[in-house]
């Protein structure tokens, strides 16, 4: 039976492991850590950071950043990956694998094994305000093909990657960081758009799946997708079967904390 905190990522306050941190993480089991750009600083400093947190955790614990190229970076002082959008526009499997591991590779001598991309955000309002280079582009079937290149050259690189956010943020105009946004679309509507990379990415058998704090009202109007059993258990495992690891997004962002503060 899996103990409750292996299922929990923590972020940390800054970027060297203080000895309170340290003795707090070896009482707490945890599952993970995800860094942050206060967390990162030079190489030297953010690989010694990562050493003290698996002599804490064990050699064995998930640390977790965000590195998609274009807006999205931690890890600055490596060329980046190509942003998404300009993957998409290139239309190159060769290139988005190359430029997932681009980004592994930048993060593997830090010693972080897990990153929270890229995105399979199906960019359908161009006005929306988080996702834009993010996406590989408006077309369902360029971001499956891509996306999943990317994760894949990531994967093939040692390390994991995270496809998000699960069941699609790319047809809002709310900010999640900030706010709960409603996607009020129809089951058929979203399997022609938003779902086609993420259940395409669940058949490859991906490592891992994000979800968006999200709701989904003709689906689930009660909770969104992030505590959607309806969403998570239903369509993402049930009827796609996917068998790996479904992380959320963070759960201090406004989506979740203001409404559902416990989780």
């Amino acid at each position: 039976m899996t103990r409750p905190e292996a299922t929990l990522i923590i972020d940390l306050p800054g970027p060297d492991l203080t000895p309170e941190d340290a003795r707090w993480l070896r009482g707490h089991p945890i599952g993970g850590v995800c860094l942050f750009a206060r967390n990162i600083t030079t190489p030297q400093r953010t690989a010694r950071l990562t050493a003290n947190i698996r002599e804490a955790l064990g050699r064995d614990v998930l640390i977790a950043t965000d590195q998609e190229g274009g807006a999205v970076l931690r890890r600055l002082d490596v060329p980046p990956p190509p942003t998404p959008q300009a993957l998409g526009e290139l239309g190159e499997s060769a290139a988005a694998f190359h430029a997932g591991q681009i980004a592994a590779r930048g993060l593997l001598d830090l010693g972080i094994n897990w990153n929270f991309a890229p995105s399979l955000d199906v960019n359908v309002d161009p006005l929306n305000p988080v996702i834009g280079e993010r996406s590989f582009g408006p077309d369902p079937q360029r971001v499956a093909q891509l996306g999943i290149a990317w994760a894949q050259g990531s994967e093939a690189a040692g390390v994991l990657s995270a496809v998000k956010h699960y069941p699609g943020h790319g047809d809002t105009r709310v900010d999640s960081h900030e706010d709960l946004p409603v996607v009020d679309k129809t089951r058929a509507a979203l399997e022609a758009a938003e779902w086609v990379p993420f259940r395409a990415a669940a058949q490859a058998g991906l490592g891992s799946v994000m979800t968006a704090h999200i709701l989904y009202p003709q689906l689930d109007p009660a909770r969104p997708a992030t505590l959607s059993r309806t969403l998570l258990d239903g369509v993402l495992r049930g009827e796609w079967g996917y068998g790996g690891v479904i992380v959320t997004d963070a759960m201090d962002m406004g989506a979740i904390a203001r409404r559902w503060p416990q989780g």
